[in-house]
Parts: C-alpha cells; structure tokens; sequence
C-alpha cells in the first residue's frame, strides 16, 4: 500500500486527509481537496508529487494544476492478457538463458523493499493468468510491467522498469538498467 492510500484509508477528516498529504509532500500547510483527490484517483499524478516532492518548482506546478477528475473512480490500466504472456515468455527466455538463476537473499531483501515503497505497486486483478502464476491474493504487482513481484525480484535476469526518483541512470531497485 501506498502512502497516498493510507491517508486516503486514514479514518481522518477531508481536511485532516489534505493536511497529511501536505506533510507528506514536505508542504508547511494542507494541500487543496482537488489535489488531494487528483492524488488517490490519478496514479499518475500522485506518481509524479512524490517524485518531485524535492523539486520545489515541479511541486508547485503539479499543486497548481491537479488533473480535473471526472469520476470518482481509480484510474487503473490493467495490462492485457496476450500483452502479460508475450512479457511473461520473454522473461522465461531471459531466465532461461541465466540457467534459471534466482538472487540471493540479501538482493531479493533489497528488491523488495524498494518495491514495497513504489507508487506504482498495485494490488493484483482478477484473472485468470494472475491466479496462475500466483495463488496468494495478497501478492502485489507493478502497475508499470504487470508483473507478480514476489516472483519478478527472485530473477537475476530481470530489473525494476521504473527510474530511481533520485539516482539517474538506475532503476528503483538501485540497478542499472
């Protein structure tokens, strides 16, 4: 879970709610309802905030203009199924050619701790192919690749798809791409 969902599932006020998300973004007030809710409804959006949350100048600009939020609803891309088996075949492949090689514990430690703390970590969708590859419903995936991520960072053959918000050059699992 996110930070933005736990102080949209905190059992605070609206207000309360803008004041968390304003700490969060290292605001000295309460960011307004319209970011608040662009934040919890527009993953991209609340991407984007606490990527730049040390970008003074992009913060405020984000804050200054919330995307307008038509339904109250998430906006949420799941991936299709013959896009998530052409991925999944490709990532056999790769493991394949490594000799099925998995990391070691500290590096799989690592791994998932950086995507336990990723904006992007979503719960898993009913479907049949995630039933498949993993039976436990509590087990996450990346919003970005549509991967299980308990199995994705066991991998050698695989990296995180997404830019380390502040180290260039690397993924969020601190690797290079």
């Amino acid at each position: 879970m996110n930070a933005i969902q736990r102080i949209w599932d905190d059992n605070n006020t609206i207000g309360g709610k803008c004041a968390q998300m304003g700490e969060l973004l290292g605001l000295t007030g309460p960011v307004k309802e319209a970011v608040l809710m662009a934040a919890f409804y527009d993953e991209s959006y609340a991407h984007n905030l606490l990527v730049c949350r040390r970008d003074s100048e992009m913060l405020m600009f984000l804050l200054a203009n919330p995307p307008a939020m038509h339904a109250h609803k998430p906006q949420t891309e799941e991936k299709k199924t013959t896009e998530l088996i052409g991925k999944l075949s490709s990532a056999v492949w790769r493991w394949a050619k490594t000799g099925f090689s998995t990391v070691d514990e500290a590096m799989l430690d690592k791994r998932l701790q950086s995507c336990m703390t990723c904006p992007n970590l979503a719960g898993k969708p009913e479907s049949l192919l995630y039933k498949a590859l993993s039976g436990n419903n509590e087990d996450p995936i990346c919003r970005i690749c549509g991967c299980v991520v308990s199995k994705k960072t066991r991998l050698t053959s695989e990296n995180c798809p997404d830019p380390h918000p502040q180290m260039p050059g690397v993924s969020r699992w601190e690797e290079a791409f």
